[in-house]
């Protein structure tokens, strides 16, 4: 499976229901990626008419259903993400899949995290400037949200952009080095092409092919 937060959040839900799983449950779980699925996508996947699904969009309870699914999903994104350090190239596919998410969800993960980036940014700016210690788990902090939000803005432009020159700064002359860091490397996966069609393409395969399994 490509590195991705909502397909492995799913994996892990499905796998909690098991086989015994109701259409309707695996439909509020399929809109943490609605827009990028459309209403006729999830019917098809959860095996439901397109009518049903417009039908339950009108339960209160079912949408209740579905917040929960985009809470937990958030949750669950936001600590993977704090918690799991990865190559570059691995935070390069973890915000295309980002931005294939529906749009409510991607702001409950992102505003937390980037209140972390700021307050960590902060801190090593404060320390670094009065020559003072840096605690290593605020540069790993760092190093894990701004490549996030790097990357997230590649795929996704988005006024968080204003803000990356500043924390580049930071990340290039105070962070990079005391990690020993591979900047060579992050500007060419950078560079990259972010061909954001052929991604939602390979999406919607494996995602047949995770509710198939």
């Amino acid at each position: 499976m490509t590195m991705s937060l909502g397909l492995r959040w799913l994996q892990k839900k499905l796998e909690e229901l098991g086989e015994g799983r109701a259409p309707y449950e695996l439909a509020s779980l399929l809109h943490i990626y609605l827009s990028t699925l459309s209403i006729q996508e999830i019917a098809v996947l959860s095996g439901i008419e397109t009518e049903g699904i417009m039908l339950l969009r009108s339960n209160g309870a079912f949408m209740k259903l579905v917040d929960t699914s985009k809470q937990e999903c958030a949750i669950w994104s936001r600590e993977d993400l704090i918690l799991n350090d990865r190559t570059i190239e691995e935070y390069d596919s973890i915000a295309a899949d980002y931005s294939m998410l529906e749009e409510v969800l991607r702001m409950q993960i992102k505003i937390p995290l980037f209140t972390d980036l700021r307050w960590v940014a902060q801190s090593i700016e404060s320390k670094s400037t009065y020559s003072l210690p840096i605690d290593p788990y605020n540069l790993r902090l760092f190093r894990k949200l701004y490549l996030f939000f790097l990357f997230s803005e590649k795929y996704l432009p988005t006024l968080t952009s204003r803000s990356l020159p500043d924390l580049k700064q930071i990340a290039e002359e105070t962070v990079w080095q005391a990690l020993a860091f591979d900047r060579e490397e992050l500007e060419r996966v950078l560079r990259k092409p972010a061909p954001l069609r052929e991604r939602v393409g390979e999406f919607k395969a494996e995602i047949k092919s995770l509710i198939a399994a």
